[in-house]
């Protein structure tokens, strides 16, 4: 009996053991979010939606835009950017962008800073009319997100409305 006992105390030790040490493990190796399929977030939607946020930041604002779409930072397509040739400011891929500890995006190839849109997350609430989750980095932290409400009226994309997540 005190062989049973002995051995059931090692037991729970070890396990005790792995599963601190599993913890550890995982604290120093986060998961990262997956990256999500781009052609979902590609839509005429999504293009009416940077726009509108391009055109609606302040004359301050950094002349490049990085563009991303998920938790993951799953870059855009080159024939999406596309779509903004022309635009108030220069969009480019998150690959493009460099990101120190210092909170801010630079871009790789010129050094200037930027700002990363990032399109976390869209939902449709009504037929052609979506909750979209964007984050803005040009923002301190904790104030840098929102919900833009998005709607199809007439076959034009308008925001209709925009609130802190």
């Amino acid at each position: 009996m005190r062989n049973f006992i002995i051995g059931s105390v090692l037991l729970l030790a070890v396990i005790g053991l792995g599963f601190a040490g599993f913890g550890w493990w995982r604290s120093h190796h986060p998961v990262h979010p997956p990256h999500v399929n781009a052609a979902e977030y590609e839509s005429d939607m999504t293009e009416a939606l940077v726009r509108g946020i391009l055109d609606q930041l302040d004359a301050k604002a950094p002349h490049t835009c990085f563009l991303a779409f998920g938790e993951g930072l799953t870059p855009p397509g080159s024939d999406f950017l596309a779509r903004f040739k022309g635009a108030r400011l220069t969009v480019r891929s998150c690959h493009a962008a460099v990101a120190p500890p210092n909170g801010k995006y630079y871009d790789i190839i010129s050094g200037q800073e930027g700002l990363m849109l990032h399109v976390l997350k869209i939902k449709e609430f009504i037929a052609l009319h979506y909750d979209v989750t964007v984050s803005l980095s040009n923002l301190p932290a904790g104030h840098n997100l929102f919900i833009y409400r998005i709607g199809n009226l007439g076959g034009d994309w308008k925001i209709e409305s925009c609130k802190p997540a």
